[in-house]
Parts: C-alpha cells; sequence; structure tokens
C-alpha cells in the first residue's frame, strides 16, 4: 500500500471512530464518573499530580485500593484545567483516543502483513463496534482507551516488517516506553505484555541469543517497574486483593477457585456472543448476573471451554502457516482478555463490557482475515459492508441510552434481570419520582436476589418510612447495618428513623448520630437533627451550637440549607419564647442567610 493510500485509510478509519460518538458528548456524567471525576480532588490542580503519582486510583474518594492507575488520572487532570467539570471535553478526549486507536488497528494489520481487505474490514468494525460505547461514555473507560493505545504501538513496533531484523537501541527504548505507559494505564496491558516476550518464538526468524535478548528487554523493563512502582505505592505488587473486593461486584472472588474457574469459562462464551451479536448489552453484570457455575457439562462452561480450544487452535495454525498476523490475532485476544477474566485470579468484577475493548481488537483481526482469505468474497465483502451498516447503526442507538442513567439502568432489566445492583437502582429512581409502589416491588427483588444488598434494605425501608410505617422501616435500616460495608450515611439513616419514632427513641437517635459523624466527620445532616433533638429536648444553646457546626459544614444542596432555615426559625421562636433576645434574633440572621442562600442557588440554576 503506498503512503498515500496508507494515509487516507488511517485518516477514514479515525473518524469513523470518533463521529459515531460525537452526539453523546454534551451527556452528564454517568456511574463511577461521579466518583472519579467529580469528587476526587487531585485533579483540581497541577499541585496534585504530585500525589496521583503516589497513591492509589481510588485515594481521591474511597477508602480502599488496590489499583495503580496514575496515567488515566493525569489526563483527567489536564481536562479539568481546560474545561472543569463539564463532561464535553473528557468525551471529545475519549473519543479522540477511540478514533486513533482504531487507526493503530488499521497500521497494525499491515505491519503484521496481514493485507490492505483485512486491515480496513479490521479498522472499521473496531472503530464502529457498539460494545465500545460504554468505554467512551463512562468517562473512566479512558484507562482501557490508553491501554489499549500504548499496548498496540509497542506490539507495533515490536514486528518487524522484514523478518528476523533485530530491534535497535531506539526501538527497544521506544517499546519499553509504550509498555510502562501502558500497564499504568490499566493492569490488563501487562497480558500483551508477556505476547510480546512469545514475539520471538511466533516468528520464525533467526533465534539467537542476542535477538531474544533484544525482544525481551522491553518486556522486563516494564515489567520490573510495574512491579516494583505498585509495591512501593500499595505495598504489594499484585493486584486486588479478594478482601477488599466487594462481594455484590465479584462473588466468584470469595468462592471456590473450581466455581471461579467453571464460571469464567461461561463468562468467556457469553463475552464471544456480545462480540458477535452486541444486541443485548447491560451496564451492569455483577451478581447474579452470570450464576455460578458447578460442573464442565454446563452449556456454558462447555462453549466457554470450545472458545479457548479454538483460539489456541488459531494460533497453531499461523504459527503453522508462518502467518504471525493469524496467530498474534488469535492470542491478542487470549492474553488481553486473561487478566481480567477470573480464569487466572479473582478480578473485581465479574464481567463489564469495557473489559472487552482491547480483546475485540484480536475479534476484529480474526475477522478481517477471514474476509481476506474466504473464497467467494463477490457475497462476503457485501456481508462485510451489512454487518458493519448495522454495528454502526446499533452504535450511534447505544450512545442515546446512555444520555439517562435512569433509562441505561431501566433497559439493563430486560438483560440481567437477575442483577441485584440493577434491581436496586432501579428502586432508587422510582423512589426519587415518588413511585412507592414500584420502588418497594424493586427493592423486595434486589434483597430476594441477594439477601445482603444493603442497597436493597435501605430503599425498602425509605419507603416504608414514608408511608409511616417506622417500626419496619426500622427493621430494614438495622439490617443495613449488617450488611457489607455499611457507611456512616446508613448509620445516619436508622438515628433518623428513630428520630421521626418519637421522644422514647431519642436517646439512642443521638447516639447513633454522633456514631455517623465519626464515622464521616464531613457530614453535615446529623447535625440538624442533633439540633432538633436538642429544641425537643429543652437543650436550646447546643441546637444553637449543632447548627453552626452544620453551617461550617454544609454544601450547597437545597434541601439541606431549607431544613435548616425552617431548624433555626423554629429556635429563634423557642429562645424568644424563653425570653432570650439576643439568642433569638442570631437564630433570626441565620435564617435569613439561610434563606437568601437558597434564594440565589434557585436564580442561578
Amino acid at each position: 500500500m503506498s503512503s498515500r493510500h496508507f494515509l487516507f485509510g488511517c485518516f477514514v478509519v479515525f473518524l469513523l471512530g470518533t463521529l459515531l460518538f460525537a452526539h453523546g458528548f454534551g451527556f452528564p456524567l454517568v456511574r463511577d464518573d461521579h466518583v472519579v471525576i467529580e469528587s476526587d480532588s487531585r485533579i483540581r490542580s497541577f499541585a496534585g499530580a504530585g500525589e496521583i503519582l503516589t497513591t492509589h486510583y481510588w485515594s481521591g474518594s474511597k477508602n480502599a485500593g488496590g489499583l495503580y492507575r496514575p496515567v488515566p488520572l493525569l489526563t483527567f487532570l489536564f481536562n479539568y484545567q481546560i474545561g472543569g467539570l463539564h463532561p464535553f471535553g473528557y468525551r471529545l478526549v475519549n473519543a479522540l483516543l477511540h478514533g486513533l486507536v482504531s487507526a493503530v488497528v488499521f497500521w497494525l494489520v499491515l505491519r503484521l502483513r496481514g493485507g490492505t481487505r483485512a486491515a480496513w474490514i479490521s479498522g472499521l468494525i473496531f472503530a464502529s463496534h457498539p460494545l465500545h460505547v460504554e468505554v467512551l461514555q463512562e468517562i473512566k473507560g479512558r484507562e482501557e482507551l490508553l491501554a489499549a493505545l500504548f499496548s498496540l504501538l509497542a506490539l507495533g513496533f515490536s514486528v518487524s516488517p522484514e523478518q528476523g531484523r533485530k530491534p535497535g537501541r531506539v526501538r527497544i527504548g521506544g517499546i519499553s516506553f509504550l509498555l510502562i505507559l501502558a500497564v499504568f494505564s490499566k493492569e490488563s496491558a501487562v497480558g500483551v505484555a508477556f505476547l510480546l516476550a512469545l514475539l520471538p518464538w511466533l516468528d520464525r526468524g533467526e533465534k539467537s541469543y542476542s535477538r531474544l535478548f533484544r525482544a525481551l528487554l522491553p518486556v522486563a523493563i516494564a515489567l520490573s517497574l510495574f512491579v516494583g512502582v505498585r509495591w512501593l505505592v500499595l505495598g504489594s505488587p499484585v493486584g486486588l486483593s479478594s478482601s477488599l473486593i466487594p462481594y455484590l461486584d465479584n462473588p466468584l472472588a470469595h468462592g471456590a477457585t473450581s466455581s471461579r474457574v467453571l464460571t469464567g469459562f461461561s463468562v468467556l462464551a457469553h463475552s464471544i456472543s456480545l462480540l458477535a451479536f452486541p444486541v443485548q448489552l447491560s451496564p451492569d453484570y455483577s451478581f447474579n448476573a452470570f450464576p455460578e457455575a458447578s460442573s464442565l457439562l454446563s452449556p456454558g462452561v462447555f462453549c466457554g471451554l470450545g472458545v479457548l480450544c479454538g483460539l489456541l487452535l488459531l494460533a497453531w495454525f499461523g504459527c503453522r502457516r508462518n502467518s504471525v498476523f493469524v496467530a498474534l490475532a488469535a492470542l491478542l485476544f487470549l492474553f488481553s482478555y486473561l487478566p481480567a477474566s477470573n480464569l487466572i485470579v479473582p478480578s473485581g468484577t465479574i464481567f463489564a463490557e469495557r473489559l472487552l475493548y482491547l480483546p475485540s481488537v484480536g475479534f476484529a483481526l480474526v475477522f478481517g482475515w477471514v474476509v481476506q482469505s474466504v473464497s467467494g468474497r463477490k457475497l462476503l465483502l457485501p456481508l462485510s459492508g451489512a454487518i458493519l451498516l448495522c454495528y454502526g447503526f446499533l452504535t450511534v442507538l447505544r450512545v442515546l441510552d446512555w444520555g439517562s442513567e435512569e433509562q441505561l439502568y431501566r433497559d439493563a432489566l430486560n438483560v440481567v434481570p437477575e442483577s441485584a445492583r440493577v434491581r436496586g437502582s432501579v428502586a432508587w429512581y422510582d423512589l426519587r419520582q415518588g413511585r412507592l409502589k414500584d420502588a418497594s416491588y424493586q427493592a423486595t427483588e434486589a434483597v430476594r436476589i441477594h439477601p445482603g444488598y444493603g442497597k436493597g434494605h435501605a430503599i425498602l425501608a425509605q419507603v416504608l418510612q414514608q408511608q409511616g410505617n417506622f417500626s419496619r422501616a426500622e427493621q430494614e435500616f438495622r439490617a443495613v447495618l449488617d450488611c457489607e460495608n455499611p457507611t456512616g450515611a446508613d448509620v445516619f439513616n436508622l438515628a433518623f428513623c428513630l428520630f421521626l419514632k418519637g421522644a422514647t427513641a431519642h436517646a439512642e437517635a443521638e447516639s447513633l448520630l454522633w456514631e455517623a459523624l465519626e464515622r464521616e466527620p464531613s457530614m453535615s445532616m446529623p447535625h440538624i437533627v442533633l439540633a432538633k433533638i436538642h429544641i425537643e429536648d429543652g437543650g436550646l444553646n447546643e441546637a444553637v451550637r449543632q447548627l453552626v457546626q452544620f453551617e461550617a459544614k454544609a454544601t450547597s444542596r437545597l434541601e439541606s440549607w431549607e431544613d435548616a432555615a425552617g431548624v433555626w426559625e423554629r429556635l429563634g421562636k423557642e429562645l424568644q419564647e424563653s425570653r432570650n433576645t439576643e439568642g433569638a434574633k442570631t437564630c433570626v440572621r441565620h435564617a435569613k442567610k439561610a434563606r437568601k442562600l437558597i434564594e440565589n442557588a434557585r436564580k442561578g440554576s
């Protein structure tokens, strides 16, 4: 292919990979974006760069962390300096990165001598695949984009167009740098690093010790740095320990190894089916979207084993035919899929569509190879074109689904009806919109699926509380505290329920409010409830102190300020009746201040 045609091909694939997602750039932040973008103070200024490099991935917002991914966090930092928290700039960068990865796929096929037709088909299939919507629309998916970009560039530069040619020092340094960026973008890139170590055996060139050393050196450098830095920052070179993985996210991490591996094969079969037929998609596949497998004869396990054997046979076939392209296509899928598959070690989740981003390159390469190789191309090429059009159309529609997080989860009910988290998320939206009957049904189903699901119990409790059934609401709130990792907010909810029950429960409510503040000192609402308790119990001066503490901590949330204004006004009347004129005037001033803040916030919105 001439350089002119090559550049034209890269441009077309890049353009398609970018523009297919353009109509979703302005959609609101979703899911983990609120944690990684909105709540992480490290990306607010360049002064946070040092903290990003020396702390774990979730350090800005979560207590537990077994991940170290500084590269995507540093790109978020630059994004924030340009556009603040507006999603448009973040998603624009994601789309541009996806376009680049798609162009790299086109280049990689040519680099592997796969043929012009295979390069076009592979690049276009990858650029337009509907499974990639999650990676681009959930801004946190940038880790997948960066890991794929740097991994594929390293792989391409590791394969010389001239068989047997030794890599020079500059190329070794470049490949090492790319691999380092890849593994510090996401841990799954380690699989590609191991694949690079196999390249000398896949290529039937000279097997001298010098060539093997030069081929393995970048891998050794990148993996040594990866292990060493993780050890320094996280205190462990390995991935997430089972204790850091919530049962809801991945029950396989807490069960028997045999069950984890068997279920992993079942998930592998599902992954291949989604790559081929990306129709039934979901943002969540947590417990119990995939029931645990217990037998090799289970249909899913059997199909997964068949997929594994098929990939290994295809790699063997490529080696026998001296086709690095075919062998790498199969092995790229396998090596990039395995790290998060639960087949080797427990992963942070059972399955997620974003985990197929880099493996889908292997799928696209195999698809391109089939089109390039199979006879009867007059029929096959139009069929490939039809598949591309279908993928593109499905991608455009799938992007629209991500415009509303609520609709995203409601649609997911049809795909994974046995997911406790999906049921719980839908119940939460029903509760917010006052559909108490629907919220109660969905929350009850979530608790049926997973009795230890705290959010399900919490939503049931809030429904009962709104219906005035405080005794049953109290039981559900107590059930939340018996679930996995209860928070200060969960303790506060129980305390507030007890407060609503009446004066007889005030002592326990006050004790729980202080416990909530001990767990999460930044909480402000417990101070309002403490103030109400003290007003009813006659401790007016303590009520004033609690309201002052609320104001020192409070955010711009209107509901809490409206509540505070009402309490200030009530407290002012109580102080006036007790002839404390100065105290009453102070309360009136605070109430007016709160009302003014509310008024300004409403005008601003």
